[in-house]
């Protein structure tokens, strides 16, 4: 498995001039190389750079002479998790300031979220629903929960530091409400809505305080869009289906409406479920040859493996601005454990 650190290298470029005749200036430029210390030089290893800015800052990653992996991982299972399967319902989020989130099934039956504090893991179900299906929180610790009662009607509640907010669903009224899957920092909730045909499609919510109803979008050609967050430059990720069954990940840019289809080499389904604010994706592929789940990340337009060491299976849902990574993962012995790894 390879594995990559992200950098931030300063590169510096000297210019040396000459003088044409009648004074008038020429500009020579030195092209440097360079490598990471601590960069292999075998196959696979090295230096990749993606991009500089006007400050002459390169960003990139390298991969050690070991291959190594450059996070440390944790395991971070709720004491209420019960069926540890990779069925939708269990999913393990970290965001920008660190809390971790998750969504489980408990040994009730039913669906339950919960948070990891300083004291513990603390359960933030809404009270009285029978069901209570969470998001990763924003850098505001909100959480958007989607609650059903005994009335069997889908609501939306915001949950912060203990306190919850009741508020409408954020799509237009014409379509079916289904899910809400995540919040930004503007407040945006993006969920996924149907329509009177039967077809789900994103929805993108109005920031917070605005009186307008979300953004409905779905990608072109597709049966369903299933979207998995947003992030605060309107951004939107996650997977539709064609006609054919198969599932693609998908990049929604909000401006100019502009889709990009994502697939993993060789996969025969492929989801993208984390964006960070530099635009740095994760998600997940299933791969042909063994049918079996892999991690990736998107850095630039280039896509690569991404999968928590020894796992079997490798889910990811989410990556934070300073590169935390949180998923899923699939041990020796068929069990499925949440996880959050940090760069070192």
């Amino acid at each position: 498995m390879k594995s990559r650190t992200i950098l931030i290298l300063i590169l510096f470029t000297f210019f040396a001039s000459a003088a044409w005749p009648q004074a008038q200036p020429q500009w020579k430029h030195k092209i440097i190389t360079y490598e990471v210390p601590g960069a292999g030089n075998g196959a696979g290893q090295g230096t990749q750079a993606f991009g500089i800015n006007s400050s002459g800052e390169v960003a990139g990653f390298y991969t050690d002479a070991n291959s190594g992996n450059h996070y440390n991982f944790t395991t971070v299972d709720s004491p209420g998790l019960y069926q540890e399967v990779d069925n939708g319902n269990f999913v393990t989020w970290v965001n920008n300031s660190g809390l971790v989130s998750q969504q489980y099934v408990g040994i009730d039956g039913n669906i339950h979220t919960a948070v990891l504090l300083e004291d513990g893991w603390r359960v933030i179900d809404v009270p009285g629903a029978t069901n209570t299906e969470g998001t990763n929180a924003n850098s505001q610790g909100q959480i958007a929960l989607t609650y059903w009662g005994a009335d069997g009607v889908t609501h939306l509640a915001i949950w912060k530091e203990g306190q919850y907010s009741y508020v409408n669903d954020p799509c237009p009224a014409e379509y079916t409400y289904g899910l809400a899957v995540g919040i930004n920092d503007l407040g945006q909730v993006t969920s996924y809505v149907v329509d009177s045909n039967g077809v789900s499609l994103a929805c993108v919510g109005s920031r917070r305080n605005h009186p307008n109803r979300g953004a409905v979008f779905g990608f072109p050609g597709a049966v369903g869009t299933i979207p998995i967050m947003t992030n605060d430059l309107g951004v939107t990720v996650g997977a539709y289906w064609d006609a054919q069954g198969v599932q693609h990940g998908f990049v929604h840019y909000m401006i100019g409406n502009v889709f990009t289809s994502v697939d993993f080499p060789r996969a025969s389904n492929s989801w993208v479920q984390g964006i960070n604010d530099e635009g740095i994706m994760n998600g997940s592929a299933q791969l042909n040859a063994s049918g079996n789940w892999a991690g990736f990340e998107i850095i630039g337009g280039h896509i690569e493996h991404w999968n928590v060491p020894d796992a079997v299976q490798t889910d990811l849902f989410v990556i934070t601005n300073d590169l935390r990574v949180a998923g899923l993962y699939q041990s020796a012995d068929g069990v499925w454990h949440g996880f959050v790894a940090t760069p070192r």
